[in-house]
């Protein structure tokens, strides 16, 4: 019920549960925001950072490592300089992926 009342106010994020894995990634949110008592995300900005963030967090538990990480800034140094690594790899692939010709296209 509360889960609903926040997507009706929050038209943005709730057009993102059409996508079954934002669906996951905002109820994975949500559930850990109640755990918590921390504020619901207010944009799609803000859906894909918390989700990273409690991401790495969860990663870093399962090996026997609990973080306190408020943002990405505050990743241990290698740990950072990998996510750096794989950010820039991803975002390569994308404008690569965006770029590219299709056969179609030709």
């Amino acid at each position: 019920d509360e889960l609903k009342t926040y997507l009706d106010s929050h038209l943005n994020i709730k057009h993102m549960c059409y996508i079954p894995f934002n669906l996951v990634m905002i109820i994975f949110i949500h559930n850990n925001c109640q755990k918590k008592s921390t504020p619901l995300p207010e944009t799609e900005t803000d859906v894909y950072h918390r989700f990273t963030i409690m991401s790495l967090v969860r990663y870093f538990e399962k090996e026997n490592r609990p973080i306190e990480l408020r943002d990405l800034e505050s990743l241990p140094t290698s740990e950072m300089k990998m996510f750096k690594v794989i950010s820039k790899l991803a975002y390569t692939a994308t404008i690569a992926s965006e770029t590219s010709i299709t056969p179609e296209e030709q």
